[in-house]
């Protein structure tokens, strides 16, 4: 047997009715189809979701573990009430009753698992003194005590527990990796898909993510190719320019290599909002100018600059947390602040070249998409 959506659903409109007092009534009808709006297209970006929820709710580090027969996700130092993990789905179908990110986040994963029809989802929290744990099947909600195996630190469970059908396809990719090497030679040995997504998706995600126990690698900032082969090649750039965040800035993450500040920069102490470097192609390399934004630990687009002077690149990565997306949370709406945002990345990324020494101030613009 398999959890649906009905099950959920059925569950919100109790309880509805048992706290609204006459106030609120849901409408089966409409909830399925607001809900319908917030799953994501790819049921796989759910992790996503789960990385920004442990991002914006301020996590200390993330746990996945990815087996054939569930996802396991552990956020660490970040604790949800009980009322706000039984009733998951209204942060989406009642979104002005809260302006808390990570729980958005966290109900449009639920929302999305929910549509891979598993057997069980559950959510659990401890607070470092007292736990409880919800948990969703075809046999209805089950509301319980719960301590982690271990007690310890506060932290937050979610887990899905997978259908036959899917331990098959989980499987069936590890077993056609294209990255036979990298299974090989032990970079991306046993990978699942769902692995193989958060690398590519979180790699600037200012929070730890551990991966079946392994601390998701470094990603480079700076990528290359070289002209007669195309063969990538990574660029160990030696400085770079960091500008600090504001509020709600949840940072990015940063390279564990010894850098050097720009010129007439120094390193903040606080969260990141934008990471920027440029220099001189060399060595028949052939680097692309582009840049990359970041929305609570997730890559949300990439952009190419264009107005580089020749034979130069220059690379961004920005912070964009709390801006207007759309209603999968990932691509950002073009706003007001969006706009703000992006003419000020170009302005920064273009005074980095004269005080750097690489030339004369540039016209720098993006691409559209």
């Amino acid at each position: 047997m398999t959890l649906s959506l009905e099950n959920f659903l059925e569950d919100l409109k109790a309880e509805a009715k048992l706290d609204s007092s006459g106030q609120f009534t849901l409408d089966l009808a409409h909830a399925r189809d607001k809900l319908a709006a917030f799953q994501l297209k790819k049921t796989d970006d759910l992790l996503l979701k789960l990385v920004q929820c442990g991002v914006a709710g301020g996590a200390s580090k993330m746990d996945f573990e990815s087996k054939n027969t569930h996802i396991r996700f552990v956020f660490h130092d970040l604790v949800f009430s009980q009322k706000e993990l039984g009733q998951i789905l209204n942060y989406l179908l009642n979104q002005e009753s809260t302006n808390n990110r990570a729980l958005k986040h966290l109900a449009t994963a639920v929302n999305t698992a929910v549509g891979t029809r598993p057997s069980t989802i559950a959510l659990a929290s401890w607070d470092g003194e007292r736990g409880h744990l919800t948990r969703w099947s075809s046999q209805g909600k089950e509301t319980n005590a719960w301590t982690p195996p271990r007690g310890g630190r506060p932290q937050t469970l979610f887990q899905l527990i997978r259908t036959p059908a899917e331990w098959k396809e989980t499987i069936r990719h590890m077993f056609n990796q294209r990255d036979v090497l990298g299974m090989l030679f032990g970079w991306k040995s046993g990978w699942t898909a769902d692995q193989e997504l958060l690398a590519e998706r979180a790699a600037w995600s200012p929070v730890p993510i551990y991966m079946n126990g392994k601390l998701l690698p470094e990603s480079p900032l700076v990528l290359g190719r070289v002209r007669s082969s195309q063969q990538e090649k990574v660029i160990r750039h030696t400085r770079e320019a960091r500008l600090p965040g504001g509020a709600g800035c949840c940072g990015l993450r940063l390279t564990q290599r010894t850098l050097n500040p720009w010129p007439g920069n120094d390193f903040p102490s606080g969260p990141v909002a934008a990471v920027i470097t440029a220099d001189q192609e060399k060595g028949g390399l052939q680097i692309p100018s582009y840049l990359e934004v970041v929305n609570d630990g997730i890559t949300s687009e990439r952009r190419i600059i264009q107005g580089v002077p020749r034979d130069f690149f220059v690379r961004i990565l920005a912070a964009a947390d709390g801006f207007q997306t759309g209603l999968d949370g990932f691509l950002l709406v073009e706003d007001d602040n969006y706009r703000e945002l992006m003419s000020w990345l170009m302005e920064q990324a273009a005074q980095v070249f004269p005080s750097g020494n690489l030339g004369p101030l540039p016209q720098l613009n993006l691409r559209r998409r």
